[in-house]
C-alpha cells in the first residue's frame, strides 16, 4: 500500500476502488442501523397499543360495573382471554376482571368494590407482566 499512493501517477483506479469500498461500508452500516431502529420502534408501537387497549377494557368494565352490566365469567377479546369474577359477602361484592394476552400472557387484572349503600372502590388496577 505504501508503493501504490508514494507515487500518484496510475493510482486513480485503485483509490477509486478503495473509496468505493468506504462508502458501500457506510452505507450498509447507516442501513442497517436504521433497520435496527425500525424494528425497535415498531416493537414499542406494539406495546403502546396494546397498553391502550387494556386500559380501554379496564374502563370499560370499570363503567359496566357501575352500570350494573358486569356479567360473571370468561370471553375472548381480540388476542385477550378475559375472566369476570364476582365475588360478595352480603354487604359488599367485589368484581375482579383478569385479562391475559394469548401469547405472551401479559395482560391486566382490575378489582372494584361495589358495597350495599352503592360505593364503588377500585382495589387494584394491575398491568401483568
Amino acid at each position: 500500500m505504501k508503493r501504490l499512493f508514494k507515487n500518484r501517477k496510475g493510482s486513480a483506479i485503485e483509490s477509486a476502488i478503495l473509496f468505493m469500498l468506504v462508502i458501500s461500508s457506510l452505507i450498509t452500516l447507516i442501513a442497517s442501523v436504521n433497520v435496527f431502529g425500525m424494528n425497535k420502534a415498531n416493537v414499542y408501537n406494539k406495546k403502546l397499543e396494546d397498553s391502550v387497549y387494556l386500559s380501554k377494557m379496564g374502563e370499560e368494565f370499570v363503567k359496566d360495573v357501575k352500570a350494573n352490566s358486569a356479567e360473571e365469567g370468561s370471553s375472548v377479546s381480540g388476542d385477550y382471554t378475559v375472566t369476570v369474577t364476582i365475588t360478595g359477602n352480603g354487604t359488599e361484592e367485589i368484581y375482579e376482571l383478569t385479562a391475559r394476552h394469548k401469547e405472551n400472557n401479559d395482560g391486566l387484572n382490575v378489582a372494584v368494590r361495589k358495597s350495599s349503600d352503592g360505593e364503588f372502590t377500585l382495589l387494584r388496577w394491575r398491568k401483568i407482566i
